[in-house]
């Protein structure tokens, strides 16, 4: 499984490059460097915002944060930041991205498959005390977003919600989102 996320990993970053609008290879891997360090840093912020909203004591532990009562909430929370942080992201057409965002999104969707899948048993990572119904639901969301958000990255596909409703006095209603190739982002009919 290691393996095949290393090689899933490799594939994403070298068929969808950063390429700044300078041509500087350095000022774009710094760029892209400086990404990915947002993502993470997104990741742990959403960690502690939520703890301070349910009122929970954190400390720093490592690079991230820990509690004595963690609560779901808490524990979903960072990867939750990167899909909320990459659908933003997404927002943005792929040729004004530049290596800043690639860098970030990349790393989002990497930090999602890697905690869906290589550290989903971790006990003391964003899973850890979680049960293993609930490891297998959330791991199975979080690895279907990062994979449709590689794929929109990739093919610079909008996310248009929602493209089948249903109708109640011809009102829209929320429904099921599907992607198509418009250039716009659309909430109903």
């Amino acid at each position: 499984m290691k393996i095949f996320l290393l090689i899933c990993i490799l594939v994403l970053v070298t068929s969808c490059p950063a390429s700044g609008r300078d041509g500087s290879h350095v000022l774009d891997a710094l760029r892209f460097t400086l990404g990915a360090g947002s993502s993470i840093a997104t990741h742990e912020a959403s960690h502690y915002l939520v703890a301070r909203v349910q009122g929970l004591e954190v400390r720093p532990h490592g690079l991230g944060w820990e509690t004595n009562r963690p609560t779901t909430a808490f524990q979903m929370a960072g990867l939750a930041g990167n899909a909320l942080s990459s659908e933003f992201i997404l927002l943005i057409p792929r040729g004004a991205r530049g290596s800043f965002l690639n860098g970030w999104l990349v790393t989002n969707i990497v930090e999602q498959l890697t905690y869906s899948t290589l550290r989903r048993h971790d006990r003391k990572g964003d899973f850890g005390p979680l049960s293993e119904s609930k490891k297998r639901i959330f791991a199975a969301v979080y690895c279907a977003e990062a994979l449709f958000a590689a794929y929109r990255m990739c093919d610079d596909v909008p996310l248009r919600i929602p493209l089948l409703s249903k109708r109640l006095n011809h009102r829209p209603m929320i429904g099921i989102g599907v992607a198509t190739r418009t250039t716009r982002i659309s909430i109903g009919e």
